[in-house]
């Protein structure tokens, strides 16, 4: 298995020697409105290197009420709300 990365403008790999295994967890925050678990999470943290996916996010609330209907910034806000607190159940910092 390779491993790559891009240094300057080149790209360097190195082989990879050794099996990882990453273990999938999912999160919903109770702070955040809850989705069909049957269809997503909010978020998923693959563990054993850490990789963190956050699912569309929209701006409702925590009772999945649209937070500022027709106010573009309101719902920005609410959105970018949304994403600090699923990064800090995933145990992501500022």
């Amino acid at each position: 298995m390779l491993r790559c990365g891009r240094t300057s403008n080149r790209e360097q790999c190195t082989e990879k020697t050794e099996e990882t295994t990453m273990t999938l967890g999912r999160i919903n925050p109770e702070d955040v409105y809850k989705p069909n678990k049957k269809i997503y999470s909010q978020v998923a943290v693959a563990t054993g290197g850490k990789q963190v996916n956050i699912a569309g996010t929209v701006p409702f609330d925590i009772d999945q009420n649209i937070v500022g209907t027709g106010d573009m910034r309101t719902q920005v806000e609410k959105i970018l709300e949304n994403l600090e607190r699923s990064l800090a159940a995933a145990g992501a910092k500022p």
